[in-house]
């Protein structure tokens, strides 16, 4: 079975020394246990990821599609113009993997387990991951979603087409606050 794992919100770090008070280490022991406990099925990390070059438990049946660099990128970023938001497209290479190599890649998968980090379950701009209020680097929820979820959703609807809606897919929150707010989500949790 191939079973596709991502962290929707942020991108999910893979380097356990790295990780910060947000609760970025109980996602990457998961996936440890999973791969060392059913080693019979492949695991793919579909979604945003970093350290995986560096990340010393790689096993035979745990598989990153990104290229080496590629995940870390964000695709969108939003500028502020004299109060007034604008979304540009700031990496269009990241946007075209996800097209045409993660999009169809979680579309054939045979389960997925996604893991929901901070997404849009605030209506106004936070400050990005490693920065504070004072710093005045902000992230709004529109940039949040198309950077980390717009392709895992897209290929989540693509593998319920499929499957017309059969494919497992485990939702895992963490955190009470974060929630599962993607009305474009095709076929939704039973």
């Amino acid at each position: 079975m191939n079973v596709g794992f991502a962290k929707i919100g942020q991108r999910l770090q893979l380097d356990e020394t790295a990780a910060n008070y947000q609760g970025e280490v109980s996602p990457v022991r998961l996936l440890k246990r999973l791969a060392r406990r059913n080693q019979e099925h492949n695991f793919w990390i579909v979604g945003r990821s970093s350290g995986f070059s560096s990340w010393r438990y790689q096993k035979a049946n745990v598989f990153n599609p990104w290229p080496a660099g590629l995940a870390a990128k964000q695709p969108y970023h939003n500028d502020y113009v004299a109060g007034v938001r604008t979304l540009r497209l700031v990496n269009p290479d990241v946007l075209n993997w996800e097209n045409e190599k993660i999009i169809p890649l979680i579309a054939d998968l045979d389960a997925m387990i996604v893991i929901l980090g901070t997404n849009t379950g605030g209506s106004v701009k936070m400050p990005r991951l490693g920065t504070t209020w004072a710093d005045e680097n902000f992230v709004l929820p529109t940039e949040a979603m198309l950077n980390t979820g717009r392709y895992i959703i897209e290929g989540l609807n693509r593998m319920g087409d499929r499957t017309n809606g059969e494919a497992p897919v485990i939702w895992i929150c963490e955190d009470p606050r974060n929630l599962l707010t993607m009305r474009d989500l095709k076929w939704p949790p039973k």
